[in-house]
C-alpha cells in the first residue's frame, strides 16, 4: 500500500470531502454547512488542510485529513494538527487498519514539526482513540445562564455585529482574553472574517468596542474583553439577550464572574470522550515538554479545553 498526500484547496475541495459526505453526513442538506467550515479554513492563512489517501492500486483503503494549525505555548509558536475525517473503507475494516493509520498520521505529524496532534473524539470511537495513544483533556466546561436580581440594566443595544474596520480590535481582544488560557491558538484578522461567514455562529462587538462574544444558537462559546471591560454589563447583555449556557475554559474571567454570582456549573470529564491528544516530544522544547506533560500524567488535572471555533 502507498501513501498519497494532498493539499487541499477550493479545486479539489467538492472530491476530497465526497468520502466524508458518504461516510459520515447522510442528509444532503447538512453538507453545504459542512463544506463551508473547510472553505474557510482555506482562506484562513493560519490553517492549512492536508489530505492523505492510502491506496493499494488504485483503491482507496483508508483515508484521513490533517488540519494544521499554530498553538501559542510557552510564548512560542507551536505547530499543531487535528486529525480529523478518520474513514476506513468497508471492505479493509476490521484488519487493524486503525492502527496503520494512526502511525502514518503519527509520522506525518513529527516529521512536519508537529508538537501535538488533536482529535475531537465522539463517544462511538472515543475507546479506539484511547487504544491508539490519544489522551483525554477536555471538561466540557459549561455553565447555565440565569439571571441575578441585582443585575443593573444595561442598554441591549450597545452590542451588534463588528464592521471589518472592527477585527483588528476583536484580534487585541482575543489576544488579551486568550493568551494566559490552554490552549490559545493563534489566529489573524482574516480568521475573523472567516468566523462572519460560519452559519450557525454569531459575533456579537459592544459599542465602545471593550467586548466581543461568538455564539452558538443558545451557547456563548467565546468571549474576548479588554481590561475596561466589566464583567457585569457582559453576563447581564448575554442573559438578557436570550442566550441559555456559557461554553468557556474554567479559567476565564467571565466564566469564573458567572460561578461567583451563583450560576450552575454542569462541568463533566471523561478521559476518552471529547478533546483528546496526543504529544510529539520531539518537537518540543523543554518548557513546552514540561507544559504539556501534565495532560499526560494527569488526565483531567489541568483545566483546559479547545475553544469551539477552533475545533475540527
Amino acid at each position: 500500500m502507498k501513501i498519497y498526500e494532498t493539499t487541499i484547496n477550493s479545486h479539489n475541495l467538492d472530491q476530497i470531502l465526497e468520502r466524508s459526505r458518504i461516510e459520515f453526513l447522510g442528509i444532503n442538506q447538512a453538507y453545504p454547512e459542512f463544506r463551508l467550515r473547510f472553505s474557510l479554513g482555506i482562506q484562513d492563512p493560519v490553517t492549512e488542510l492536508k489530505y492523505f489517501e492510502l491506496k493499494a492500486g488504485s483503491e482507496v483503503c483508508a483515508s484521513f485529513h490533517l488540519v494544521k494549525k499554530k498553538l501559542i505555548l510557552s510564548d512560542q509558536e507551536l505547530p499543531v494538527c487535528f486529525l480529523t475525517q478518520v474513514i476506513i473503507s468497508p471492505k479493509y475494516r476490521g484488519q487493524g487498519m486503525s492502527y496503520e493509520l494512526e502511525a502514518l498520521a503519527k509520522r506525518e505529524a513529527i516529521q512536519n514539526g508537529m508538537g501535538v496532534t488533536f482529535v475531537i473524539a465522539r463517544r462511538a470511537v472515543k475507546d479506539l482513540y484511547a487504544k491508539l495513544g490519544f489522551v483525554g483533556f477536555s471538561h466540557f466546561s459549561k455553565i447555565k445562564l440565569k439571571s441575578i436580581p441585582d443585575f443593573k440594566h444595561f442598554d441591549l443595544r450597545a452590542v451588534s455585529r463588528p464592521k471589518t474596520e472592527d477585527l483588528t480590535k476583536l484580534l487585541d481582544m482575543y489576544e488579551q482574553s486568550y493568551a494566559n488560557l490552554k490552549f490559545h491558538f493563534k489566529r489573524s484578522v482574516d480568521s475573523f472574517k472567516c468566523y462572519l461567514e460560519m452559519p450557525n455562529y454569531e459575533i456579537k462587538v459592544s459599542s465602545d468596542l471593550s467586548y466581543y462574544w461568538i455564539s452558538c444558537l443558545d451557547r456563548i462559546v467565546e468571549v474576548g474583553m479588554t481590561e475596561n471591560a466589566k464583567c457585569d454589563e457582559v453576563i447581564a447583555i448575554i442573559v438578557n439577550k436570550g442566550y441559555k449556557y456559557l461554553q468557556l475554559n474554567r479559567n476565564h474571567k467571565i466564566f469564573q464572574y458567572a460561578i461567583s454570582r451563583g450560576m450552575h456549573d454542569l462541568d463533566r470529564f471523561e478521559l476518552r470522550e471529547g478533546h483528546l491528544l496526543q504529544v510529539h516530544k520531539e518537537n518540543l522544547n523543554i518548557s513546552q515538554h514540561k507544559e504539556l506533560d501534565i495532560f499526560l500524567e494527569h488526565p483531567g488535572v489541568q483545566y483546559a479545553e479547545i475553544p469551539e471555533i477552533d475545533q475540527w
